[in-house]
């Protein structure tokens, strides 16, 4: 059985459409094939992308990271040069899954995303890291790994 928690201004909106969300990333979403927004979806996506603090749980497999990567890329300003978002992640499947995920929700809106993953490579993927790419936002993994 699900249990939800929700703020009492927290209206679940049953579609993507209902959401506000621009229309080339709406085509993202679709062209990723979402069809509908999962529970967990319905309840964050419109607070987060309305400026709102939210505190989401759920199981695993239940859309956290799409919605992430959704929102991330709704926030976006796109014409401009600088890191606008920071994703932190526990581990670097994870890492690897939001980076996928925001890329093909993104497609249509042309977000740049670096994944940054510590440990033995975190030297190489500093070095790699292009500080004048436009509309990136950051993918970071931290399993526990001290500074290189």
């Amino acid at each position: 059985m699900e249990v939800f928690e929700t703020s009492p201004d927290v209206e679940a909106m049953t579609s993507f459409d209902q959401m506000d969300i621009r229309d080339d990333l709406l085509r993202g979403i679709y062209a990723y094939g979402f069809q509908k927004p999962s529970a967990i979806q319905q309840r964050a996506v419109v607070p987060i992308i309305s400026g709102r603090d939210v505190i989401a749980q759920a199981q695993s497999g239940t859309g956290k990271t799409s919605m992430i990567a959704l929102t991330v890329c709704q926030m976006v300003d796109t014409a401009s040069r600088e890191v606008q978002a920071l994703i932190l992640s526990p581990t670097r499947e994870l890492v690897a899954q939001t980076e996928k995920v925001i890329l093909a929700l993104g497609d249509f809106i042309n977000i740049q995303v670096h994944a940054c993953i510590g440990g033995k490579q975190g030297r190489q993927e500093r070095n790699r890291s292009d500080p004048d790419r436009p509309n990136r936002s950051e993918s970071v993994e931290s399993a526990g790994i001290g500074h290189d």
